[in-house]
C-alpha cells in the first residue's frame, strides 16, 4: 500500500498481508502518523481479483471514499 498527500507527494509505502487485522492496523498507524480519516482521505483501489475483495469490504464497511 502507498501513501501519498494531497499533493500527490509520495510519504510511505508498505507491504502487509491480506488480512482485515493487518490493514487496520496499517490504517491506524498512519491516522496517528500522518492524520488519515475517513472524511478527509481517498482511497483508490488496483483491480486484483480476489486479492482486492477484503480490502474493499473493508473501505465500505468504514465509509471511506473510494475510486
Amino acid at each position: 500500500m502507498a501513501l501519498l498527500d494531497g499533493k500527490e507527494t509520495h510519504l510511505e509505502s508498505v507491504q502487509v498481508s491480506n488480512e482485515r487485522k493487518a490493514v487496520r492496523r496499517l490504517i491506524k498507524e498512519w491516522g496517528k502518523r500522518h492524520g488519515v480519516q475517513p472524511d478527509k482521505s481517498l482511497i483508490c483501489l488496483e483491480p486484483t481479483g480476489h486479492y482486492s475483495r477484503m480490502i474493499l469490504e473493508l473501505v465500505v464497511e468504514q465509509a471511506w471514499p473510494t475510486v
